[in-house]
C-alpha cells in the first residue's frame, strides 16, 4: 500500500518522578476543563494550578505558558484515543471484521467519554495561536496510519492507495466533527455499525472481507 509520512506525537513528560508525572496529567485534564468552558484566551495558569491543588511554580516546571500546556493536553487525548484503538484492533477475536468492529468503537467511545478534549483538536476553536489547525491535522494523520495498519491484513491490500485510506479516515473525522460541533458525541457509538458498513463500501470489491456488513442508511452519517 502506498503510503505518506505520518509523524507521531511527542506528549513529552516521559521522565521525571511519579510526582512530577501525576502533576503533569492533572495539569492537562485541568486545562481541557477549564477551556471548554472559557476558551483558551479566559484561562490562566493561576485558574489551573487553583482547580488542581498544583504550585504555580510547578506549573511553570512543566509548561512555558497555557498554549504549551493545552497543546500538550491536546496531543496527550489524540495519542491516548490512538492506543486504544489500536489496542482494540489487536485484541483477539473470531474475523478480521470483529476486530475492525472493535476498533471503531473504541474510537467512537473514546471520542463520546471525553468530548471537550475531542472538540479542542479536531474542531476550529476562537483562538487559533495555539495551534489548532496543527492538532486537527496530527490527529487525523493518526487516524489515517491506524486504518492503513488495518487494512494491511486484508488480501489484496499492497494494491490500495493511499486516496482509500484518506478518504475513509476523513469520512470518519467529519462525521464526529459533525456531533461535536452540533453537542451530540453521545450520539456516536450509535453510528458505529453504519459507519463501519459505510467504511467496507470505500474498499475496491477485491479488498472486501467475506463478512457483509448490513445495509445501512447513509443520511444519518452526513459523510459529505
Amino acid at each position: 500500500m502506498a503510503r505518506e509520512g505520518c509523524r507521531g506525537l511527542d506528549s513529552g513528560g516521559g521522565s521525571g518522578s511519579f510526582e512530577e508525572l501525576w502533576e503533569r496529567e492533572r495539569l492537562l485534564n485541568a486545562i481541557l476543563e477549564q477551556t471548554a468552558h472559557e476558551g483558551l484566551d479566559g484561562c490562566t495558569a493561576e485558574a489551573i494550578c487553583a482547580r488542581t491543588g498544583v504550585p504555580s511554580a510547578a506549573f511553570r516546571s512543566h509548561f512555558e505558558d497555557v498554549a504549551e500546556c493545552f497543546n500538550a493536553a491536546c496531543d496527550s487525548q489524540i495519542q491516548q484515543l490512538m492506543a486504544r484503538t489500536i489496542s482494540a484492533y489487536h485484541a483477539p477475536r473470531d474475523s478480521w471484521l470483529e476486530r475492525v468492529r472493535a476498533a471503531l468503537g473504541a474510537y467512537l467511545a473514546g471520542v463520546c467519554a471525553r468530548p471537550e478534549a475531542a472538540r479542542a483538536y479536531l474542531l476550529q476553536p476562537p483562538y487559533p495561536a495555539a495551534g489548532a489547525e496543527g492538532r486537527r491535522e496530527r490527529a487525523i494523520a493518526l487516524l489515517e496510519t491506524t486504518i492503513a495498519e488495518m487494512l494491511r491484513d486484508l488480501p489484496g491490500s499492497e494494491r490500495l492507495d493511499w486516496v482509500t485510506v484518506t478518504g475513509i479516515a476523513g469520512g470518519i473525522a467529519r462525521v464526529v466533527e459533525r456531533r461535536l460541533r452540533e453537542g451530540r458525541a453521545h450520539e456516536l457509538p450509535e453510528l458505529l455499525q453504519p459507519m463501519l458498513a459505510w467504511a467496507l463500501t470505500q474498499l475496491p470489491e477485491y479488498a472486501r472481507p467475506a463478512e457483509i456488513a448490513p445495509p445501512f442508511d447513509a443520511s444519518t452519517l452526513v459523510v459529505t
